[in-house]
This record gives structure tokens, sequence and C-alpha cells, in this order.
């Protein structure tokens, strides 16, 4: 594998684990409010009016890299 291939891939997976990541804070953050979210193949949703500033959709596959 060269180099580059070796640095796309270890971005591509930090930025699954980002995503992760925030994915459970957004839905930590809304159970914390009672407003539990659901977790799907491609997507976290909450169908509650989630609190300011947190997002009701979260996509969890389908990044694209340049």
């Amino acid at each position: 594998m060269t180099q580059k291939a070796e640095l796309s891939q270890f971005v591509h997976e930090r930025i699954k684990r980002v995503v992760c990541n925030n994915t459970v804070w957004c839905n930590t953050v809304c159970r914390l409010h009672g407003l539990p979210g659901e977790f799907k193949d491609v997507l976290w949703l909450n169908r509650h009016e989630t609190p300011r500033f947190y997002p009701n959709v979260v996509t969890l596959v389908g990044i694209v890299f340049f």
C-alpha cells in the first residue's frame, strides 16, 4: 500500500469515528432531555423537536472523500 493510500485510509477511519462519536453525543443529549433518538442502518433519527443547535438526523454512511 502506498503512503498516500495509507493516509487516505487513516483519514477515512478517523472521520468514521468522529461521525460515530458525534451521533452518540447527540443521542445522549436528546435522551437527557427525554427525547430519545433511533439508530438505523444508515442514519440516526430523532422524531422529536431536539434541543437547540442539535440535529434531527445524522447520516452515518455515504461520506464522500476527495
